[in-house]
């Protein structure tokens, strides 16, 4: 069913009579509207049945229906912020979700508000506190016994041993996930995972592997139809071209990139973008400029620096302490 049928369903509800089936029907069309890439609308109806729910969250009890529909409508609030760039307004509808599910016993969505809270970590570039939440979140899906849910717990754990360097227990997390994910079929983490262990198998060195992998990321990834998922193909596959030393196929991916996400909301892929791109462009400067190519090399650099200041007003607007720092670096490395 499409976003059209749940559109024509608020129609002929009743929000004061229906309070929780006009609250679902909301937080269903706000997940494609997500998913699209229109988190101002996806946010909007989700606030309203945020809204809708609240009575109900508050009560002693909640029904079965009323349980898993309330932890979603909260968790996809928190994705819906999260893509926006806004992580600590994320992080307010994650620990959200986690209260709703300590208040009621709800397991499961005690583990959704450990696993946002989780990749908000890594977005903001909060390593430590990432790998905290992951364990957190472990020990509530282990009472769960859902193997669904444990293949989501080793994306913020590969991802945050990626980025603070640990890459032995990257290897070894990102390894074991994508066999899990792949096994249960979770192919949205599974492709998360599987672009970023080819980044991690270009930064030890081995080359041939990261690109196989990263194509083959790529075109499952594209075959998805996914936005998000489609958008971390490209840029894991132009970050492998960079380690290689294949600039002009890591520019043109980064271009198809843009190209991609900037006809959405998704702030969260142009601040990832963003510093890959200006590097790969920076480099490319460099190395005109040392086969004594003066005329590519400043192109290079003029285009990084107007990258630049479209990517400062965007960190400005967002919410993480990781990418105004990146920002920063890179405002050095250009004047240097």
């Amino acid at each position: 069913m499409g976003s059209n049928t749940y559109a024509k369903a608020l129609a002929v509800l009743n929000p004061e009579t229906n309070p929780l089936e006009t609250a679902n029907a909301l937080s269903i069309e706000g997940r494609f509207h997500h998913l699209a890439g229109r988190h101002g609308k996806a946010i909007e109806l989700l606030e309203r049945a945020a809204d809708l729910v609240a009575p109900t969250a508050a009560a002693d009890t909640v029904s079965t229906f009323a349980a898993p529909m309330i932890s979603n409508v909260y968790a996809y609030l928190a994705g819906g912020y999260q893509h926006s760039g806004l992580f600590d307004d994320a992080d307010r509808w994650a620990r959200r979700t986690i209260e709703f599910g300590v208040a009621h016993n709800i397991q499961f969505a005690q583990a959704l508000g450990y696993e946002f809270l989780g990749e908000d970590a890594v977005h903001k570039g909060e390593y430590q506190k990432g790998l905290e939440y992951a364990a957190h979140e472990l020990e509530i899906v282990e009472k769960l016994h859902s193997r669904e849910r444990r293949a989501w717990t080793y994306l913020v754990s590969s991802l945050c041993s990626l980025h603070s360097g640990d890459l032995e227990t990257a290897e070894k997390e990102f390894r074991e996930g994508i066999a899990l994910a792949e096994s249960v079929g979770e192919v949205r983490v599974a492709a998360l995972m599987k672009g970023n262990y080819a980044v991690l198998q270009a930064s030890r060195g081995r080359f041939d592997e990261a690109l196989q992998t990263a194509l083959e990321n790529f075109e499952q990834a594209e075959a998805s139809g996914l936005l998000y998922s489609r958008f971390e193909g490209h840029r894991c596959l132009a970050e492998v071209r960079r380690q290689r030393g294949e600039l002009d196929e890591a520019e043109a991916v980064c271009v198809s990139a843009f190209d991609l996400v900037s006809k959405t909301e998704s702030r969260v892929s142009r601040l990832w973008l963003g510093p890959l791109f200006i590097g790969i462009l920076l480099e490319w400067a460099k190395t005109a400029a040392t086969a004594g190519n003066v005329e590519e090399s400043e192109a290079k650099r003029a285009k990084a620096k107007d990258l630049l200041l479209r990517y400062q007003k965007l960190v400005a607007d967002c919410q993480s302490p990781g990418f105004s720092r990146e920002a920063e670096r890179l405002a050095t490395l250009i004047d240097s």
